[in-house]
């Protein structure tokens, strides 16, 4: 396969690091899995082919990484990569990961309207457990829940 077949990103992201020479070694220093225009990968093609033959191998290379202690492998929230046995074999493989909690829905640079609808979803889910069934659908909530959407957005 080459470049122009399509490119799917895995980026393997260090510590932000101070010098230039630093940071222009680690663009360079990402692996890039190809992926057919409209391949749809399983769970199980993922797992056994592209991280266990793929980027396992690259994250525990220090050749590759600058420290690999030091890095966070991201994915993209595709179905494959936020299964259970995905984020299981991740920990399994002691690589480090932003697990489906932390990302994408509260990073600003990805998707504006997913991270604007998390902030207000972990919003309303902190005062939820402390209302009745009434005060849920209360109209002075709903005006609260309006308000936060304001503020962020």
């Amino acid at each position: 396969m080459s470049l122009e077949d399509g490119l799917k990103p895995f980026h393997v992201i260090p510590k932000p690091l101070k010098s230039e020479t630093h940071i222009s070694d680690r663009l360079r220093l990402l692996l890039w899995i190809i992926k057919d225009k409209g391949e749809f990968w399983t769970g199980e093609y993922f797992r056994d082919i592209i991280l266990t033959r793929n980027v396992f191998p690259f994250l525990k290379n220090e050749d590759n990484v600058i420290d690999p202690d030091e890095v966070i492998f991201v994915h993209d929230k595709a179905l494959c990569m936020r299964a259970n046995k995905t984020q299981h074999l991740l920990q399994e493989n002691d690589v480090k990961f932003w697990s489906n909690d932390i990302w994408p829905g509260n990073s600003p640079d990805l998707n504006v309207a997913e991270c604007i609808g998390s902030i207000i979803k972990d919003e309303v889910e902190t005062k939820m457990p402390s209302e009745t069934e009434y005060n849920r659908y209360h109209e002075d909530g709903l005006v609260k829940v309006k308000h936060m959407k304001s503020q962020h957005g």
